[in-house]
């Protein structure tokens, strides 16, 4: 038996970390007051609620710039959701191969829901820095595309984190590694439940805990394993 057949999932986990360090690059690492417990703009972007909260997000005189690091990010991130979805599917199929557990096809079809929230939450990131620019600006005119933020990044995030948690069953059939990383996946799915709750620096966490979940997972992959 192949002592590592997850090699080759690996090798796209690996475009998945270089693609995340580009995304770290090319975001903006400052802009306005965020909501409390954000520091990172992004993370406060994307959990965003009230067009106030927008507007001060990107005040100031470096606003422009902002909004542009925002949106080339948003649009690499187009090819990022791909890279990410396509490697917890291909793991899940992967696993789903070797151990059998149907489990796993809940995990397939997350990563396609994951996909399709990211896809419909960048459009709603898109959509609200575009009418930010038009001179004829009013609060109001974003509130639709925050309703629907607000669903869309739910359902991204809180997808990730669920099928962490419908992984569990194939990392507690394997090595103290693969058990380490059911317990990390409990904890990710713990914390995106308590931010759901709470919007606060808990969502700062969770964002770091569904990073480093995929780090487990990307070395996991290059990782000899034995099945019983």
């Amino acid at each position: 038996m192949n002592a590592r057949p997850f090699k080759n999932v690996g090798w796209l986990g690996i475009a998945v970390a270089l693609t995340s360090v580009l995304l770290m690059l090319v975001l903006p690492a400052k802009a306005g007051p965020m909501p409390r417990g954000f520091i990172t703009p992004v993370i406060a972007f994307e959990f965003i609620e009230t067009p106030a909260e927008v507007e001060t997000l990107f005040s100031g005189p470096d606003a422009g710039a902002i909004i542009a690091a925002m949106d080339l990010g948003n649009r690499i991130d187009f090819v990022y959701m791909i890279l990410y979805s396509g490697f917890l599917f291909w793991f899940a199929w992967t696993a789903y191969r070797l151990s059998g557990i149907r489990m796993l096809y809940i995990v397939m079809l997350l990563s396609v829901v994951v996909l399709l929230g990211d896809l419909l939450e960048n459009i709603q990131l898109l959509s609200i820095t575009g009418k930010l620019r038009s001179e004829s600006y009013q609060s109001a005119e974003i509130q639709g595309e925050l309703g629907l933020l607000q669903i869309f990044t739910w359902q991204k995030w809180g997808g990730l984190a669920l099928s962490f948690l419908c992984l569990i069953p194939y990392w507690i059939h394997g090595s103290r590694f693969a058990i380490s990383i059911a317990f990390a996946s409990i904890v990710t799915a713990a914390l995106g439940m308590a931010a759901f709750v709470y919007r606060s620096v808990l969502n700062e966490i969770f964002a770091i805990a569904v990073a480093l979940m995929f780090l487990l997972m990307i070395v996991f992959c290059f990782v000899p394993i034995k099945r019983e």
